[in-house]
């Protein structure tokens, strides 16, 4: 690498930069991110009201953040904002090729929907992990956009590709996102809020942080206590 290369690569990353970008992500998850999860969520019920879906809506955290962005650069993170559409079921059906036919038909409806919002809103990326899975088998499909200023990614998958995300081998394989209890584990919880149907209305449900912990890690944070006073 040439001199020239290797002072561009030295301010790749600035981190009081990252934390700027970061906080304004943090004021906006209530103020504007939570709004936008629900009006999706509220645009799929009507759209499709022969599924059975939740929405889960994160965001990313802040060691996360700083991570993704020190190895691919700030404006390469789509993710800090996160919203995740879990299909369950399709008029009473469990039959996983109807589930991942709606994965689809969510995916093109929302790409339309997002382009017609007031706010300015663009898809950039799209990704199909199921025709292509993920070597650890990880399924969904993907798409990334900035609406009014901001990044963010859309998943959308069926429960039980959730399921293998979550507890299967995609959650569990060294090369997609181990999640191992660190010396600062409570660092790296994001925090999340779960929009569910419940007699035709949205209700929404924000997280414990220790309801967010064992999401996350899959442990309880009780035992994760139980551990830290055996140390």
């Amino acid at each position: 690498m040439n001199t020239r290369n290797s002072f561009l690569e030295s301010l790749r990353f600035d981190v009081s930069a990252a934390y700027e970008e970061y906080s304004r992500y943090l004021f906006d998850y209530k103020a504007q991110f939570h709004y936008q999860a629900l009006s999706a969520h509220i645009a799929i019920m009507e759209a499709f009201p022969e599924i059975d879906f939740h929405t889960i809506c994160r965001i990313k955290s802040l060691t996360s953040f700083l991570a993704k962005a020190e190895h691919k650069g700030i404006e390469k993170v789509f993710d800090i904002h996160g919203i995740k559409h879990i299909i369950h079921f399709a008029d009473g059906s469990s039959d996983e090729k109807i589930l991942t036919d709606y994965c689809y038909r969510l995916r093109d409806f929302l790409q339309s929907y997002y382009s017609k919002l007031p706010a300015e809103t663009t898809i950039c990326r799209l990704k199909d992990y199921i025709v292509e899975p993920k070597e650890n088998g990880y399924q969904a499909l993907h798409f990334s956009g900035i609406t009014a200023g901001r990044r963010f990614e859309t998943q959308i998958k069926t429960a039980h590709m959730e399921d293998v995300a979550k507890f299967g081998g995609a959650n569990h394989a060294e090369k997609y996102k181990p999640r191992e209890l660190g010396p600062h584990p409570l660092a790296s919880v994001p925090r999340y809020l779960v929009i569910r149907n419940q007699e035709g209305m949205p209700v929404v449900h924000e997280l414990s942080l220790q309801d967010c912990f064992q999401y996350f890690y899959n442990v309880p944070y009780e035992q994760y206590v139980q551990m830290e006073r055996e140390k």
